[in-house]
């Protein structure tokens, strides 16, 4: 996964890397505030309507058409492993309600997307 992924269609359960600005990246790690920032960018730009920050429970919501993305953020932690864990949890509680236009997506730094992969891929794909 390179710094800056562009995906027109987000897959369910996508891994998304945000892409920094020059001013985040100048000698910072991308917390969690950033990676928002970034990630709500970049769904902007892709005609996404993203509600504002504090609305719903979850990081990111968004919707652009019939199609809605629920995204969990996790920025540079102590503990990137049971961060992410936490948040493939907080994805899955809200998996509870859906269709096929609803999409789900783990918004991390390329720097801990390996800690991502702990959930077997076979569950990543049938996450919904």
């Amino acid at each position: 996964m390179g710094g800056s992924i562009a995906r027109e269609r987000i897959p369910v359960c996508s891994i998304w890397v945000p892409a920094m600005t020059p001013a985040e990246s100048a000698g910072r790690r991308m917390d969690e505030v950033r990676a928002t920032a970034a990630f709500r960018r970049w769904l902007t730009a892709q005609g996404w309507i993203v509600e504002p920050a504090g609305r719903g429970s979850a990081d990111v919501v968004a919707s652009r058409g019939t199609q809605q993305l629920i995204g969990e953020v996790k920025g540079h932690t102590g503990d990137p492993g049971t961060d992410l864990d936490t948040a493939y949890g907080q994805l899955l509680r809200r998996m509870s309600h859906g269709g096929p236009e609803i999409r789900y997506a783990l918004i991390v730094p390329i720097s801990i997307c390996r800690h991502t992969e702990r959930v077997p891929a076979s569950i990543r794909q049938i996450m919904r």
